[in-house]
């Protein structure tokens, strides 16, 4: 069965020259001419060069045209055995089986179906990689985020050690100069008249207050201890 239909208009004119060989060889009049000689070629040597056009081709009118002008020059080189001057071939019309159209049809959509989900498919894919991106930016921006941070912690750390370091070298100075001082007061009580500093620091601690001495035992007896006088016995000495 045929798939496709077409329409297709010729126009011819016998060569004068040749009019007594057509009559005596070919045909005996226009007529029969017509129909045993032209339809028989055109219709055959049409479908020919017509028919190697593919479906998709053959709806483009450069491709379709290219055709025509092939089909043309070859039935030309035929006709001119014949006497016949063919003027022009023209496709008025065509039409698919509709069974075919259907196929065409479904083919068409499927088609643009693909091109649909293939548009979807790239754009997803931008999608995603725009997606990807701006994770990507936001994942840098954290890890800056906390490098800032540990930066920071770890500047402010080093100060904060720092300090404690100078606190600590100051605490022991301090504590390191206050010993030496011990050890020289040391040093100066067991010289020579450190015994007598002693008696003397311990007699001003002691200047101005009263001292009552109570004796051991079942005796009750009070003495009132003068210790102005035993200052001035201590500083006399």
């Amino acid at each position: 069965m045929e798939t496709i239909c077409v329409d297709v208009t010729f126009s011819y004119h016998i060569d004068p020259q040749k009019a007594p060989d057509i009559r005596q060889y070919v045909a005996k009049n226009d007529l029969e001419l017509r129909e045993k000689v032209f339809k028989t070629v055109a219709r055959s040597r049409t479908r020919d060069f017509l028919g190697a056009l593919s479906t998709d081709q053959f709806t483009h009118t450069e491709e379709r045209n290219k055709a025509v002008d092939l089909a043309k020059t070859g039935l030309q080189a035929i006709y001119s055995g014949y006497g016949i001057v063919l003027e022009r071939v023209a496709v008025m019309d065509y039409r698919f089986d509709p069974d075919y159209l259907k196929v065409i049809t479904e083919k068409k959509v499927a088609e643009a179906k693909t091109l649909e989900v293939r548009a979807q498919m790239e754009a997803q894919r931008e999608a995603n990689k725009r997606m990807y991106n701006e994770s990507e930016g936001q994942v840098k921006g954290v890890i800056a985020s906390a490098m800032g941070r540990y930066s920071n912690t770890i500047s402010a750390a080093d100060a904060d050690l720092d300090q404690k370091r100078i606190l600590a070298e100051a605490i022991l100075t301090e504590g390191t100069n206050s010993a030496l001082t011990i050890v020289k007061q040391r040093e100066s009580m067991a010289s020579f008249g450190g015994e007598a500093q002693i008696q003397l620091a311990l007699a001003t601690n002691l200047l101005g207050k009263r001292i009552i001495m109570i004796p051991s035992g079942n005796s009750l007896s009070l003495q009132t201890f003068d210790l102005n006088k035993a200052l001035e016995n201590i500083l006399r000495k």
